[in-house]
């Protein structure tokens, strides 16, 4: 247990140190002051953070640099934060046994939460973020699916199916060309793992169901690319 009181006493110190770089950041705004940081800083003293906690430093770190970044309007912040708080999600779950192996789980809810966002952000009509809610889904779902049992599944299929179905729908909504693109990528790739699981004995079953979701999505896509066709032959 020697090894506990230098480990303690360094989290209280990254504590402390989060807590004085967020009342500097506090300070900062309240006397109408530029950002000194920048989006590099901030996500660059997060992961910082993150790395060298076992946990609830590298966390609170996080969510100071998304308060932050969107007092800012720094979209690339939560991106980057998102890729590395769940490491401090495992380091945590070393310590709280009710949490143990959820780190994939965590990935994926923190997926599902970018991929509302961009949803909101479109209802909105706040399309600044829109990319980074795409991009924190697209990055974090699958590979939480994957890391969850270690190999492709059904619900690595699935999640992929609703990432394409966002980004597709809100490519064509937003008018952005590359998002269309990724969507029907997004689509490709879900189908790959439809073949490789029929391939491993899947019943028949799920490719029917996969085959009616596909079937609704390009519904939704060929109306919304009617209803927007004006629009979408200018972009």
């Amino acid at each position: 247990m020697s090894w506990l009181v230098p480990v303690i006493s360094l989290e209280v110190f990254l504590l402390a140190s989060v807590l004085l770089f967020e009342w500097v950041e506090s300070e900062r705004l309240k006397r109408d002051l530029g950002d000194h940081r920048g989006a590099v800083g901030r996500f660059s003293w997060a992961a910082m953070i993150i790395v060298i906690s076992f946990g609830p430093a590298g966390i609170i770190a996080s969510a100071f640099a998304l308060k932050n970044a969107i007092k800012w309007v720094q979209p690339a912040v939560p991106v980057g934060v998102s890729i590395f708080v769940p490491i401090s999600w495992n380091a945590l779950s070393n310590w709280v046994d009710v949490i143990d192996e959820t780190t994939a789980i965590f990935m994926i809810a923190l997926g599902v939460i970018g991929i509302a966002s961009a949803i909101i952000c479109v209802l909105q009509n706040n399309e600044v973020w829109v990319p980074a809610g795409l991009w924190i889904g697209h990055l974090l779902i699958p590979t939480g699916a994957f890391g969850q049992y270690e190999q492709t599944t059904v619900l690595m299929m699935v999640l992929m199916l609703g990432v394409s179905a966002v980004s597709w729908l809100i490519g064509v909504i937003t008018l952005r060309r590359a998002w269309r693109i990724i969507g029907a990528l997004d689509l490709i790739i879900a189908w790959i793992i439809a073949g490789v699981l029929l391939l491993a004995g899947a019943t028949e079953a799920m490719i029917l169901i996969m085959l009616v979701a596909t079937a609704i999505l390009l519904g939704l896509v060929t109306w919304l690319g009617q209803k927007y066709e004006a629009e979408i032959s200018n972009t």
